[in-house]
């Protein structure tokens, strides 16, 4: 059985000329492995290291987003992402309780993506706004689940030019 990070290079790998983002820098790696210590993998790093990722933009049809709301997102970078999930809402609540953000709508929204690392298959996620509490508190049941696992997701995603 291939596993997350080798099922995710592959996919990646295969469609490297359609990727149109930037790499990770080792500052910006350095920065996301000091913020997000417990949530983010080291291999994760390394994936953003390998592809660029930061940047693209990436669709999803409603009829292949499981909440069927369809997915317009950018790729975050590692100054979008700490920001996310340090100055706003519902980024702060999320982080909390294993959620990493990646992704901006681009949409219209401004409701953001993130990784459930809770997950082995990291699920990509989007967290409406709405999904918080009177005390900021994340209201989990409002999560919308987009993909149930992230090579799934680069495996199926549009990836605008």
């Amino acid at each position: 059985m291939v596993d997350l990070q080798s099922k995710i290079r592959l996919i990646l790998s295969s469609r490297i000329d359609e990727l149109n983002g930037r790499r990770i820098t080792h500052k910006e790696a350095e920065k996301l492995k000091k913020t997000f210590s417990k949530l983010i993998p080291n291999w994760f790093i390394n994936i953003l290291f390998d592809f660029p990722l930061i940047g693209c933009d990436f669709e999803l049809s409603e009829d292949l987003d499981i909440s069927e709301l369809g997915v317009g997102m950018q790729w975050m970078s590692a100054a979008d992402t700490i920001c996310e999930s340090t100055e706003a809402y519902p980024g702060i609540a999320a982080v909390l309780v294993g959620y990493l953000p990646v992704g901006m709508c681009t949409y219209g929204s401004g409701d953001p993506y993130f990784l459930n690392t809770k997950d082995i298959a990291l699920p990509l996620v989007r967290i409406p706004h709405t999904a918080l509490d009177k005390n900021g508190k994340l209201i989990e049941e409002d999560i919308e689940l987009v993909c149930s696992n992230l090579s799934n997701f680069f495996e199926i995603v549009e990836i605008e030019q």
